[in-house]
């Protein structure tokens, strides 16, 4: 129903503009009137748009349309003024139908360089939303499973207690790494990752891998000293 109300609105919006011109525009050449026309109702679009149609959906995580209505708003005046002067300066001195449906080309021209420049400032937003989330994604899977590594310890009887604390502290160093998109970084996430599964089976038989367990806890805590350089 709201959308109904809105088309009707634009509908009323479109009556009024046209019935202006004929009311007002008597002396207005017929194809100068039709093209004034077209534009008015064209400028009354893109406002009418934004006011009855907000771009911003706040179901869309990446706020995407928060970095686009900058630059949307801004094309969207400067194609108005551009056309409202073409119009009143036409009129005023009487331009001819071409110079003024030239004028015109230009306003829409700035209108279309508007919508493309916000279309790909939404898309790259997107992008860069998509490629953080990602790296969160990746820095919480890497948590995940030292989590699962501490739950593991923590039920293992007779651990050395140096390895224990070792092992706390990566897991708390793990918490303050900074997510990054630089290949090295992910490739040490990954080993990190691999290591921290191997010691978790380990730990099932901590008394038959205990050298092992040891080892690989000092491979750890080099690997992570790594990727925190990043």
């Amino acid at each position: 129903m709201k959308t109904f109300y809105h088309l009707l609105a634009l509908l009323l919006g479109y009556v009024v503009l046209v019935g202006a011109f004929i009311i007002w525009g008597g002396q207005v050449p017929k194809d100068v009137m039709i093209l004034d026309v077209v534009m008015s109702c064209v400028i009354y679009t893109v406002f009418a748009e934004t006011t009855f149609f907000p771009m911003l959906n706040l179901r869309h995580k990446s706020h995407k349309e928060v970095g686009m209505m900058g630059l949307h708003y801004s094309s969207i005046i400067l194609f108005a003024i551009v056309s409202v002067i073409v119009m009143a300066v036409g009129i005023t001195y009487r331009f001819s139908f071409f110079s003024q449906l030239i004028g015109q080309l230009i306003a829409l021209f700035v209108l279309f360089v508007g919508r493309t420049a916000t279309l790909h400032s939404g898309e790259k937003i997107e992008q860069i939303y998509k490629e953080e989330q990602t790296l969160i994604q990746n820095k919480d899977k890497l948590s995940l499973q030292m989590e699962r590594l501490v739950d593991i310890m923590r039920t293992t009887a007779n651990i050395d207690p140096l390895v224990a604390e070792r092992i706390g502290v990566i897991n708390e160093e793990l918490r303050f790494i900074s997510p990054s998109n630089q290949q090295q970084a992910l490739i040490l996430e990954e080993e990190l990752i691999g290591k921290i599964r191997v010691m978790s089976i380990m730990f099932k038989d901590y008394e038959a891998n205990k050298e092992n367990i040891d080892m690989e806890v000092e491979q750890l805590g080099y690997i992570l000293e790594k990727r925190k350089k990043y």
